[in-house]
């Protein structure tokens, strides 16, 4: 680093702080009027016509390089709030993606916990119809004719001349009725208990 970059970082850790910046430009006053009443630097009335161009091409060389490094200091300054910006989007769109993965699993979970009430729902149902099923069975054996005359018979000793009897009523009965059952017009029905009141 050189002598010229060590004094201009100096002076900008100095002017990076309002006391001092007050302090700085204090010295650099009494610098000026220093150097005014010592004579090494002349006034612009006591220069010479060409001891002022070469002043003013100096000044017209520090006024570029000062519009030059504001312009820089501007753009500086407004950088960190284009990054804060772009942090900001990209923090916005990060929490986007990690709401929308969020839901998606919560969505695969329901589905999941859907199907398993399904199989549930279809296990039970099944057994449930198993279980009619089986419980029709069994009430269609316990009413059948023979089972109907043992019940009829229980606990009574008869010949087997009765029980047969007994066994064809059951038989005619239980015949009657499913065929009443399966009548589908009136007309079938009074046809049926007409038959049954002429055997009568």
């Amino acid at each position: 680093m050189s002598a010229k970059e060590r004094q201009q970082r100096w002076r900008d850790k100095k002017k990076s702080t309002p006391e001092g910046l007050a302090e700085y430009k204090r010295a650099e006053q009494q610098r000026y009027v220093h150097r005014k009443e010592t004579g090494s630097r002349k006034l612009v009335k006591d220069m010479t016509a060409r001891e002022h161009r070469v002043v003013r091409k100096k000044w017209r060389e520090w006024k570029v390089e000062s519009i030059r490094r504001r312009e820089t200091e501007s753009q500086q300054e407004l950088q960190p709030c284009d990054h804060h910006t772009h942090d900001k989007d990209v923090r916005g769109r990060r929490k986007v993606r990690k709401d929308r993965a969020k839901a998606y699993r919560t969505i695969a979970k329901l589905k999941e916990e859907l199907q398993q009430k399904n199989k549930t729902i279809q296990k039970y149902r099944q057994r449930l119809y198993r279980k009619s099923v089986s419980s029709r069975s069994d009430e269609k054996n316990k009413n059948t004719p023979r089972s109907a005359t043992r019940r009829q018979l229980a606990g009574c000793r008869v010949n087997s001349r009765v029980r047969k009897c007994l066994l064809f009523h059951n038989v005619l009965v239980s015949n009657l009725k499913f065929g009443f059952s399966k009548a589908k017009t009136e007309h079938q029905k009074r046809a049926i208990a007409q038959r049954v009141g002429d055997n009568c």
